[in-house]
């Protein structure tokens, strides 16, 4: 007999999203909950994570000592759950009432890492992470070995994932009964001609704060002393959404130019030479 997949079946197709969006919003959110489980009892833990793409796999990493090891240890079918959440959203009916979300379910097997150099590794990635202005040797002191010794270090193994998105403005209202008087028709806000815009009139990145390659090219955009327009695409689902369309996958920082050009995660020399480049 088939056993379906734990994704299989969403219950609203049209909320799902592709791998593309699913791996970016791995490498975008900070926080993920861990299910584990001891006999029927199940437990959540949250955990700073690493998205190691390269090898399909998720670094979190704990004390050497505890519930969340034995139940592992016993148990190392895991479940990761990581989401981000904006307005609630009022209806004039009590079914339709909701919030905006986007959310990750990660299905797989955890393994405790035991080689010492690939621990290492791992844990100075999941600080790159979260810290990229941060250089150990220089800001702070490197791990050591007692440190190391002190730190379990985990990988859960990606077997299956799904990822959702339900981020609209407002929620469904129903006819047959009086509207909410917050959400009575107002005059639209105008949006920024240069937003979404392929040709702006100005500099447009569009970035995310986690990213690295987006604070250094902010970094280099800072010290030409060149005026840009900053968009994060984590508060723009427009702007996520566009630069998909200009991209293929959402890849970060896109820079546009008001000749027409882009450049993607560039780097610093080609962002300095198409800056020297740009007449505004």
């Amino acid at each position: 007999m088939t056993t379906n997949p734990p994704t299989a079946h969403q219950r609203i197709p049209e909320h799902t999203q592709d791998e593309a969006w699913i791996r970016a919003f791995l490498h975008r959110a900070q926080v993920g909950h861990l299910a584990h489980s001891q006999g029927e009892q199940p437990f959540v833990t949250p955990v700073n994570y690493w998205f190691d793409e390269a090898n399909h796999r998720i670094i979190f990493h704990g004390s050497p000592v505890g519930k969340m090891r034995e139940n592992l240890k016993q148990n190392p079918n895991a479940c990761l759950e990581v989401s981000e959440h904006g307005r609630l959203l009022p209806s004039n009916t009590a079914l339709e009432f909701g919030i905006q979300y986007r959310s990750v379910m990660v299905f797989g097997t955890v393994q405790k890492l035991q080689d010492e150099e690939e621990r290492r590794a791992a844990l100075y990635a999941l600080l790159a992470r979260h810290f990229p202005q941060y250089t150990p040797g220089k800001e702070y002191r490197p791990i050591t070995a007692p440190e190391l010794a002190r730190t379990a270090v985990y990988a859960l193994h990606i077997q299956h994932w799904s990822g959702k998105e339900n981020w609209k403005d407002q929620a469904e209202q129903s006819a047959e009964w009086a509207p909410l008087p917050e959400l009575s028709p107002t005059p639209a806000e105008p949006t920024h001609p240069d937003l979404y815009n392929p040709r702006p009139s100005q500099i447009v990145m569009y970035f995310a704060p986690w990213c690295p390659d987006s604070r250094r090219a902010q970094r280099v955009l800072q010290e030409n002393n060149t005026p840009h327009l900053p968009i994060d695409i984590g508060k723009d689902n427009r702007a996520h959404r566009f630069v998909d369309s200009l991209t293929r996958r959402v890849r970060v920082p896109t820079i546009l130019f008001p000749d027409g050009s882009l450049l993607i995660e560039p780097s610093n020399e080609a962002l300095c030479q198409k800056i020297k480049s740009t007449s505004l």
